[in-house]
Formats: C-alpha cells, sequence, structure tokens
C-alpha cells in the first residue's frame, strides 16, 4: 500500500531496536556488488518523513519493511503488507547476479488466502520525536478485561441429560457485583517521565515479587528518568539485559526513582514494592 507525502527531504527516520536511523533515501554506489541495492528498508513500528515543520508517518503491527521512493510529487512510502515468493532462490533474477541459495520451488510460500492487515497513517506537525510515543501505543494496544468474573460454565452449558434446565436457573440467586473499592476512576500504575523515555518491557521478577521494568531513552540528548510508582516502594535496584542487580538506587520517596541516562540507552529497574503489614 502506497502513501504519496508531498515531501522531499534527503532522508528517512525509522524506527529500530532501542533506536530511531535516519537512512539516506540516495542509494549507495554499487559498482562490483552482487546484488543492486533496493529502496526497501526495514523499520519496527514507524517509518517517518518529515520536512522540520510537518511529517508523514506510516505505522504498522505487520511485516517490518518499507520501501522508499522519490517522484515529482514528492516520495512516497510504501508499505510492505505480504511478502511472497515462488522458489527458494532463482538465478535470473535482473537485480541479482547470482543465486541467493538451492534453485527450489517453494509453493507454499505464495502464501495463498485472505489476510487481514494493521496499519495507520498519522500526518504531524514537527519531526518523528512528535510521534515515537504514538507508534508505541499502536503497536502494543490495550487489552481490556474484566476482572470481576472468572471463565467457567452457565448452567446451559452443563452436560446434563434429561433435566429441566429452567427449574435449576430458578434455584439460582443473582448476588450483584460489588463495584465499590479504594481505587480511583483512572490512574498509572507507573508513570515515566519525560516523554522521550518509552517503556518497552514490564514483568515480574523472577527472584521475587518485585517488578522489573525496562525503558530506553528515544532521543540524542541525555536526560534525567523519573519514575513514580502508584504503589508505595521498599527498594529499587538498576539491572542489566541479563537482570543482574549492578546497584541499589536511591528513592527519592517511598512513590519516586530518579536516574540520569545517556542518549539512546536502554536502562532496567528492579522496583519491590512494600509489603502490607
Amino acid at each position: 500500500v502506497v502513501f504519496p507525502s508531498g515531501l522531499s527531504p534527503q532522508c528517512v527516520q525509522v524506527d529500530e531496536s532501542f533506536s530511531v536511523a535516519s537512512r539516506s533515501l540516495t542509494p549507495p554506489d554499487s559498482d562490483g556488488w552482487v546484488e543492486d541495492p533496493t529502496p526497501l528498508m526495514h523499520q519496527r513500528s514507524f517509518a517517518d518523513l518529515s520536512d522540520g515543520s510537518k511529517g508523514l508517518a506510516v505505522l504498522n503491527r505487520g511485516l517490518p519493511c518499507v520501501e522508499l521512493k522519490r517522484t515529482e510529487r514528492g516520495t512516497e512510502i510504501s508499505l510492505i503488507l505480504l511478502r511472497s515468493v515462488g522458489w527458494l532462490s532463482r538465478d535470473d533474477l535482473p537485480n541479482r547476479r547470482v543465486a541467493a541459495g538451492p534453485l527450489v520451488p517453494a509453493p507454499g510460500a505464495q502464501c495463498r488466502g485472505d489476510r487481514i492487515f494493521e496499519y495507520a497513517v498519522l500526518p504531524h506537525a514537527g519531526d518523528w520525536r512528535k510521534i515515537t510515543r504514538t507508534a508505541g501505543e499502536f503497536v502494543t494496544p490495550l487489552h481490556a478485561a474484566r476482572a470481576d468474573t472468572h471463565e467457567g460454565m452457565e448452567l446451559r452449558e452443563m452436560p446434563f441429560i434429561g433435566v429441566d434446565l429452567e427449574y435449576f436457573e430458578r434455584q439460582v440467586k443473582r448476588i450483584p457485583w460489588p463495584r465499590g473499592g479504594t481505587l480511583p476512576p483512572s490512574l498509572s500504575f507507573f508513570r515515566l517521565e519525560p516523554e522521550s523515555l518509552m517503556i518497552s518491557a514490564m514483568k515480574r521478577s523472577e527472584r521475587d515479587d518485585a517488578v522489573v521494568l525496562r525503558f530506553t531513552n528515544m532521543s540524542e540528548q541525555d536526560t534525567v528518568a523519573t519514575l513514580r510508582s502508584y504503589l508505595p516502594l521498599e527498594k529499587a535496584y538498576l539491572l542489566n539485559l541479563n537482570e543482574e542487580r549492578q546497584c541499589r538506587l536511591p528513592l527519592l520517596n517511598e512513590h519516586t526513582v530518579e536516574r540520569e541516562v545517556r542518549g539512546w540507552q536502554a536502562t532496567t529497574f528492579e522496583l519491590q514494592p512494600k509489603r502490607k503489614g
């Protein structure tokens, strides 16, 4: 699917793991190469074209691949929805001098059938810094679920044979679920600031009931990360990517942790909530 941007920048910004890369739209000199360069490029969640004051971003939940092409109307962003082939490799391709592997037919790789694709188009002011958080929210949608019920069987689903179900249903006393509670109508269990910081993972610690939270500074600028927890904290630690403790972090108060982070740095916290009683 192709999106004309009406813009003619020299580079495109694409989201990668723990960074945003700026890639030239001019293909490199390929003299002596086995394979010609193509306008195809990898991206994780978005590709963005911008002239500094306005831009167009394409967000995806599918194949992490886009193609950029310059036209008379500006640069086009092509989002690859489906990639399929008929052979494992060929030796007669116009953009490659030799085969990349065995010349074996692969009819199953045609990927025939119905498909559903999810993507979004995001015109915006400014540059890519304005849309990184929106892109992260799009590729990690919020999942809502009721917490006051559990999986089970209705009476009509029970494998009764020759039993009057209407009689059984009349014996059931309907008890309303209480809706009161101590939590406010809305809250964030964890809030991370400033906006250039993005949470990339959160899980329960494998050593105890602590929470492991990882975030990335999606900017080239150093900054101070401020993490606020709704639940009071007892301890906080800095971890490496193997979740090994590096040092203990001081708490500003029982709800707040701060840490200086470098540009593009991935940082992992272990947060231990206070135990009740």
